[in-house]
């Protein structure tokens, strides 16, 4: 659903980067706001549905791939059997694609909303070069005002694409410290 909405706001964001300047009129700018507010409630209804849900799969898999990794970097130290080594390094190898996928998708709706506000942005600009009136202003400044949606788990866990690169490092520095703590 994430990934829907992306395609939904960069498609938004295409057409509005191929729109003459000229013909950027008060109405093709109230169309767009209008989807605009389509997409963004679909993305409320979204967040108030799968909050929780979201945020119980991202602590799953958190869990399951810290679990792994433990087990795994525990077991070189130990007389587990190599091939039971590869099954929890796959596990945990998997676990943390899912994890990594989840905050990409989700990280993605911010990022094509603020594409969008640059895009709108830059052709208001355009527009009152071209034309000499305030009549698209106030709804540019509308939507630029407004925050770009970031989905979240329980209001605990922000989804952005920042926290594939946080979890990554805590992941491999609690490893790092049960590795360690082992030897």
């Amino acid at each position: 659903m994430c990934h829907r909405s992306c395609q939904a706001l960069k498609k938004l964001t295409v057409e509005i980067e191929t729109v003459q300047p000229a013909e950027f009129t008060l109405s093709t700018q109230k169309s767009l706001m209008r989807r605009v507010l389509v997409t963004e409630d679909f993305l409320n209804t979204f967040q108030n549905t799968f909050s929780v849900p979201s945020f119980l799969c991202f602590l799953a898999h958190f869990i399951w791939c810290s679990g792994f990794w433990s087990i795994a970097v525990t077991g070189f130290n130990s007389n587990m059997p190599v091939f039971v080594l590869y099954r929890l390094s796959f596990a945990a190898l998997v676990s943390y694609f899912g994890l990594m996928t989840c905050l990409w998708f989700a990280g993605g709706v911010t990022l094509a909303m603020d594409d969008l506000k640059r895009a709108y942005s830059r052709k208001t600009q355009e527009r009152s070069l071209v034309v000499l009136n305030e009549e698209g202003l106030c709804v540019g400044r509308w939507l630029y005002e407004r925050q770009s949606p970031v989905l979240s788990g329980c209001g605990l866990l922000y989804f952005t694409r920042n926290s594939t690169l946080v979890v990554t490092g805590t992941l491999l520095t609690y490893t790092m410290l049960l590795f360690n703590r082992q030897s």
